[in-house]
């Protein structure tokens, strides 16, 4: 495996996340329990709203022939984790490598981020 230099420009980025789990009952995970994410970010560029970049985890082991996202070898160094805090609060936790896809080229990147997601019941009137 081989380092190259930054293929994004610094620039002004509109960044999605979607990242969830296979488990059932996701919002009836008790306190604390630690969940296995798959985890899908994009990049937009600000000015001209193409997308620059799509990094994706799938939580289906790289060896599965339908998931060839990830070599084995990098997908057992990362981790990445989906923490129940508390009844209102998530920890997504998350130093692992994902394959990044830049227009037709595939890569892969080690990303590392915390992010805390706190919700509250919507009520409707």
């Amino acid at each position: 495996m081989n380092a190259i230099s930054p293929v994004l420009p610094t620039g002004d980025y509109r960044m999605a996340i979607q990242f969830g789990s296979h488990y059932e009952g996701l919002y009836r995970a008790e306190v604390g329990e630690q969940l296995e994410p798959f985890i899908w970010l994009v990049l937009d560029d600000m000015e001209s709203g193409e997308r620059v970049i799509e990094c994706v985890r799938d939580l289906t082991p790289p060896d599965n022939a339908t998931n060839p996202a990830l070599p084995s070898v990098l997908y057992e160094q990362g981790n990445a984790s989906l923490v129940r805090e508390s009844e209102d609060v998530w920890i997504l936790d998350v130093n692992a490598w994902f394959q990044a896809k830049v227009q037709t080229t595939t890569y892969y990147v080690l990303l590392g981020f915390r992010l805390t997601l706190e919700y509250e019941s919507l009520i409707w009137i």
